[in-house]
């Protein structure tokens, strides 16, 4: 009767460690690229929990479970400015967050991709 029972606890801890191990396909945490990098179409610049690193130009921002992401939009160069930041204070997401700070004086660290230059040598086809 014992060996019956065995099976079932077995396939219940089975699922149990199944539902505790973290997703696979999320990547870690952290800058993926830094100034000065070289990076490609859809290259991930930063993975993180909180908006500490904002998109900028030519970076576009995609969320996914929590997880905010932050992804080239072309082909460049990385480069990682500090803006200031015009907060609107009637919205109440802001409020939450940059009351305590009276909304002056706000800088968030961008990441921006300046695009690589393009090359001038080109070749006329002719249209049949």
């Amino acid at each position: 009767m014992s060996s019956l029972l065995k099976p079932k606890i077995c396939l219940n801890l089975l699922s149990i460690r199944g539902a505790l191990r973290p997703p696979p396909n999320l990547p870690y945490l952290g800058l993926y690229r830094t100034e000065g990098e070289v990076v490609q179409q859809d290259d991930l610049l930063v993975s993180q929990r909180k908006l500490n690193y904002h998109p900028g130009a030519n970076v576009y921002h995609v969320s996914d479970r929590s997880t905010h992401l932050l992804k080239a939009d072309c082909d460049g160069t990385v480069m990682i400015t500090r803006e200031k930041v015009e907060v609107d204070p009637e919205d109440s997401k802001m409020q939450e967050q940059y009351a305590h700070r009276n909304f002056q004086n706000l800088f968030k660290l961008t990441y921006n991709v300046v695009p690589l230059k393009m090359s001038n040598k080109f070749k006329l086809v002719e249209e049949v």
